[in-house]
């Protein structure tokens, strides 16, 4: 066995990080590297008192590394390296104790390695509990760990959360795998502004943090969370669509408002914020629409008749019988495209719309575009197809839309039955609801009509089944998790029931992968409407799909 002295004149040469201590705690010798990465002397580091040494190379306390040492030899932990400017990077330390000839009880070899430095290192299969898989950052209980951790070493820190408020959106319009795409080049957004030392991860589906152990001179975390926020509201290209995205960020720190992740994520979500440093009371509720391109009056203020009228677009999302996957109908979709570029999601301008008072002006010009493509469509050869149009309460409950509806068919030629008015369901089943009369209306007239997004109201059956609808749209979120979650297997099974009991088809909305078309059809599901089988298209490419559809092994 080497004497101490060679072993400590390699390690203290070492451009690696290395210190070796007594088992007493003492700072007997460190590298090079070590004491370049702290800004300290090798003399400052062995006059430190303990605690402001552990403090510094962020140990844990020393008799927790003996005990740790005693029970398992040779191990590893994570740990904090603070410098002389303030800042602070995440390492991993490989311990190895170690008793050399003629010394006096064990010594402790430590080797520190600076995990920003080798990004593979945590794809390591003994790190992988501490990756998203999707993003490749660090995760939720990483986070735990490390400020776990941190009561340890005495590190001052700050908590950074990025929540999406509108992702929920995108996914529903874009479909899971465009959503995992931004969900990736957000956190790429996040890795490439994240401080020297700074440690980035994906919390949940939409949340993200960033831990800062320093920032550089000049910049704090507020000016970090504007720079991040600003970030990702630029349009984002995801599967040749321009997407936008809205967050919202909020800021803790350790240990003034927590000692544990839970405390400190609770504390950064009370002051959760847009950009522009607005104070937790400014800042928008995630339920209220999200101006994903701009602030929200701005929002208000484009979205003008002038704007609707040289931007507004329907898209088209066929509906398709499940067992031999041939189109039965679609889905006419509001799409916005903004003047300035990109697509401008529903969930931001439907409800300034609806605020505004322009809603039904919108309903209207919808109803008329989608009529004069079915027109074309026929003039074209191609075979009829019955398009679902979405209706705002505020629209069918106004006085007018039933002549409305009347004299537009009549002046595209169009037949009644081609036409199908989607209603959300809490609109038409409360007997006191104008908008129940007028479902009468129509289908009096001879449309269609359906209640979307069923499941999610407070449904009375005894007013359902006197309601006249032709069909009903189980909403995507009991899809989504259909085949691991049997509670939504129990209520989609009973959706089904109802249906036939009133005579109405049933169509699942969010159809994605085809275990969940084998489930729904052993449920009695004819009809679907999801990614699996077509993303909503401009009416260009739903008149290409409706000439030469494709062939039933494309879309399983």
């Amino acid at each position: 066995m080497p004497e101490p002295a060679s072993v400590w004149q390699t390690i203290k040469n070492s451009d690696a990080l290395f210190a070796v201590f007594g088992e007493d705690g003492r700072l007997l010798t460190a590298s090079l590297g070590l004491v370049a990465a702290t800004g300290h002397t090798l003399k400052d580091l062995r006059g430190y008192p303990p605690d402001i040494r552990n403090a510094i190379l962020g140990l844990p306390a020393w008799d927790k590394f003996v005990a740790t040492s005693n029970e398992q030899g040779a191990f590893r932990t994570t740990s904090w390296l603070r410098r002389v400017d303030g800042t602070a990077s995440r390492f991993l330390l490989t311990v190895t104790p170690t008793v050399a000839r003629g010394a006096v009880g064990r010594h402790f070899v430590i080797q520190a390695i600076d995990t920003s430095g080798d990004p593979g290192l945590y794809d390591r299969p003994e790190q992988q509990v501490y990756r998203d898989r999707l993003t490749g950052l660090h995760n939720r209980r990483f986070l735990k760990d490390t400020i776990n951790h941190l009561e340890e070493t005495g590190v001052s820190l700050a908590l950074l959360i990025v929540d999406l408020v509108d992702f929920g959106e995108i996914n529903e319009t874009f479909g899971h795998e465009a959503g995992d795409d931004v969900l990736c080049k957000v956190g790429g957004i996040l890795t490439e502004l994240a401080p020297p030392g700074g440690t980035t991860a994906r919390l949940c589906s939409d949340k993200f943090a960033l831990l800062l152990g320093g920032i550089e001179p000049g910049r704090d975390a507020e000016d970090l969370a504007d720079e991040i926020l600003t970030a990702i509201s630029r349009p984002m290209s995801v599967h040749d669509e321009t997407v936008r995205v809205t967050g919202l960020a909020g800021i803790s720190r350790f240990p003034e408002d927590g000692r544990d992740l839970g405390e400190l994520l609770r504390r950064a979500g009370a002051k959760m914020r847009g950009s522009g440093r607005k104070t937790a009371t400014d800042a928008p509720d995630a339920s209220s629409p999200s101006p994903g391109f701009a602030t929200a009056p701005k929002l208000v203020r484009a979205l003008t008749l002038e704007a609707l009228e040289e931007g507004l677009r329907p898209y088209f999302q066929p509906i398709v019988d499940m067992r031999t996957r041939r189109i039965v109908g679609a889905e006419a979709l509001c799409r916005w495209l903004h003047c300035d570029g990109g697509t401008v999601l529903p969930r931001e301008f439907i409800p300034v719309a609806e605020t505004s008072g322009l809603i039904a002006e919108l309903d209207r010009k919808m109803f008329e575009m989608t009529l004069r493509g079915m027109r074309a469509w026929e003039l074209s050869g191609l075979p009829d197809v019955q398009i679902s149009i979405n209706v705002a309460a505020a629209t069918l409950r106004g006085q007018g839309f039933s002549l409305f509806l009347e004299e537009t068919v009549a002046a595209y030629g169009i037949r009644h039955e081609q036409i199908c008015i989607e209603l959300t369901e809490s609109m038409a089943l409360h007997e006191a609801d104008p908008g129940r009369d007028r479902v009468f209306e129509l289908r009096e007239l001879g449309f269609h009509v359906a209640l979307d997004d069923f499941g999610t109201g407070y449904s009375s059956l005894a007013l359902l089944k006197s309601l006249p609808v032709s069909r009903l749209k189980v909403d995507r979120s009991f899809i989504l998790n259909l085949a691991a979650n049997p509670r939504d297997r129990g209520i989609v099974r009973s959706i089904a029931d109802i249906s036939t009991a009133l005579g109405a088809e049933t169509v699942a909305e969010g159809v994605e992968t085809a275990e969940q078309v084998t489930l729904l059809s052993e449920y009695g599901y004819r009809l679907g409407q999801g990614f699996l089988f077509a993303r909503p298209m401009p009416s260009g490419e739903f008149t290409a799909w409706l000439r030469n559809p494709p062939p039933v092994a494309a879309c399983a």
